[in-house]
Order: structure tokens, then C-alpha cells, then sequence
């Protein structure tokens, strides 16, 4: 008998939490949006969904495995395939038949919903959220087998993923399986955490990391600026103008980097420019907001006169 057959425990625990936690790098990749069908970050909103599909389908047979080795695999119909899998020698039966044979019966595991129904069956738990696993084996499956998009289906997925999913996933390992350990990366989940958040100010991760390191570290006047929450410099090649948006970690007024930006209006050359804030950042404290998230502390813009005239005052 092989090491995987005679325990798989370990196998199988190792590579859901790979499984797992490649799909957390997925979600926060895409900041758990769902981006139009045929773009790359469609894709890797699908490889989140089917990672923790297939975390979950190793976890189950795991469960299997802990009540009966022989579950994990599709059901015999002869008690002396039953007793082969069991590794028992049998009477008249040469050894090397017996490998081969016992090689063709675990050539495959059984499925996904087979394996949910019987987890569901051993489960104690009356309360467990099974129809969490089931919505995301459906979900699975029409991404993978019926090549079907379904949009919305995702975005309700993304939606419930930290407060319903992950939990549920949490709850398995140790209500189910036992196990001392998490089988998630505890800085992807604080990531989860700090996405959550994002969501709800209306932030990137990016900025809600960057903005809650400053709120921190501001306050308590310690320690110096991280290299990776420092204002990038391509920005210090832009143009500079002195803004009415407030800095949300000290209050003081933020600096716009602008530059201009071509408008096409429908044309294939420019027809004409407008000024558009790169980024917004802080003398006083250093924190900075760039990209969308400039709209959140920018709303109105930067005035047009006053940069042109900013700017040409700035310039001579």
C-alpha cells in the first residue's frame, strides 16, 4: 500500500490550504470586484471561486477519510474489492493481482457532491451552513462545465465570501476535521479583513492599508514611513497646485499632482485637455492618496483657471 493511501490526511490538508489560499490572492487581486467577461480580471475572479472549490472538496474527503479510508473512493459492488481496498490478502490471489486490481478501484476519488452528501450525513452539527458549499459547487461548475459567465451569481459570491463563505470554511476545519490549525494565511486574511473596510469608505486596499498605517502611526508619533507607503516620485514630476482637500489622518491641507489629460470626444485624435489630479498627499503627516481614490477626497476637481494660473506664476 502507498503512503497516500495508507494516510492522505496530510496530502490532502496541505494542498486545500494552497488551494485556499491561492484563491484569497485572487479575491484581493481584484479587490473582490467582477470585472466584464473576457478580461483578466474576469479570469482571476473565476480562479478565486474555483480554488475554494476545490479547498472544499479536499477538506471533505479528508472528513471522509478521518471516518473510513474507503469512502474516499466510489462505492464497490464485490466484498472481495472491499477487502483489497482494506489491504487484506486474499486466499488463492497472487500479490501482483491484487496490487493491479487495487490500483484500477483507487484510480479516482469520488466526486464533489458525492462526497459533500456524505460529510453532511457524518456532521453532528445540525446548524452547519452546508448550503454555503453548495452555492459554491454550483457556482463552480458553471464556470468550469458550462462555461457560462454568470455575473451575478459571482458578484454574490465576492459579496458573502468574508462574512459567509470563509467562516463556513473556518467553522469545518475546526467543528469537522478537528484540526488544531487554520488552513488560511493569517496576513490574507487580515487583508480580507482591511478589504472589508475598504468597501465600506469607498477606499482601494492599496489606500485603506496606506490610510490606517498613518492613522496608527501618526498619532502615536512613531517610527518612520514605511518605503512601500512613501509617495511614489513619478509623481514629484508633476505639477503641483495647493488643494481644499483635507487630510483624513491630521486634518491639513493635501497637494494635487496634476497633469493633463486628453479628451478624444468620440475622435481619434485629441480635441481637446483637461487638468486631472494624479495623486493628493500630505506635507505634514506624508499620506497620500492616488488613482480613483482621489475622487473620495477631491470631488469638485481642481478649478481651471486657477491651475493654468498657478502654473504659470509656478513657472516663472
Amino acid at each position: 500500500m502507498s503512503d497516500w493511501l495508507e494516510d492522505p490526511s496530510n496530502y490532502l490538508r496541505t494542498v486545500a490550504a494552497a488551494y485556499a489560499n491561492n484563491a484569497l490572492r485572487a479575491y484581493l487581486k481584484v479587490e473582490g470586484n467582477v470585472s466584464f467577461v473576457g478580461s483578466s480580471d474576469y479570469a482571476t475572479s473565476a480562479e478565486a471561486v474555483c480554488g475554494l472549490a476545490r479547498c472544499v472538496e479536499h477538506l471533505l474527503k479528508l472528513r471522509l477519510w478521518q471516518e473510513d479510508s474507503i469512502l474516499i473512493f466510489p462505492m464497490v459492488k464485490k466484498h472481495v474489492d472491499y477487502l483489497i481496498l482494506k489491504g487484506t490478502a486474499i486466499p488463492g490471489m497472487g500479490e501482483e493481482e491484487q496490487s493491479q486490481r487495487r490500483a484500477q478501484l483507487t484510480a479516482k476519488t469520488i466526486t464533489f457532491r458525492e462526497a459533500l452528501e456524505v460529510a453532511r450525513m457524518l456532521s453532528e452539527a445540525t446548524d452547519f451552513p452546508w448550503d454555503v458549499f453548495e452555492g459554491l459547487y454550483g457556482l463552480r461548475n458553471s464556470l468550469e462545465h458550462g462555461w457560462r459567465p454568470n455575473k451575478a451569481h459571482l458578484q454574490r459570491f465576492f459579496g458573502i465570501l468574508s462574512t459567509e463563505t470563509l467562516p463556513a470554511l473556518q467553522r469545518f476545519v475546526a467543528e469537522e476535521l478537528h484540526l488544531e490549525h487554520d488552513i488560511f494565511s493569517p496576513e490574507l486574511l487580515k487583508d480580507v479583513k482591511t478589504l472589508d473596510r475598504a468597501h465600506q469608505e469607498g477606499h482601494s486596499l492599496a489606500t485603506q492599508k496606506r490610510l490606517e498605517f498613518f492613522k496608527k502611526h501618526w498619532a502615536a508619533c512613531v517610527g518612520t514611513v514605511p518605503e512601500e507607503y512613501q509617495l511614489p516620485g513619478k509623481y514629484l514630476k508633476l505639477s503641483e497646485y495647493e488643494s481644499s482637500a483635507s487630510c483624513p489622518v491630521c486634518g491639513a491641507c493635501m497637494d494635487a499632482f496634476w497633469d493633463w489629460e486628453p479628451d478624444y470626444d468620440d475622435e481619434p485624435v485629441p480635441t481637446s485637455a483637461y487638468p486631472d489630479a494624479k495623486c493628493l498627499s500630505c506635507a505634514q503627516c506624508g499620506f497620500y492618496v492616488d488613482g480613483a481614490d482621489v475622487a473620495n477626497y477631491l470631488p469638485e476637481g481642481i478649478p481651471i483657471e486657477d491651475i493654468v494660473d498657478y502654473d504659470d506664476d509656478y513657472r516663472d
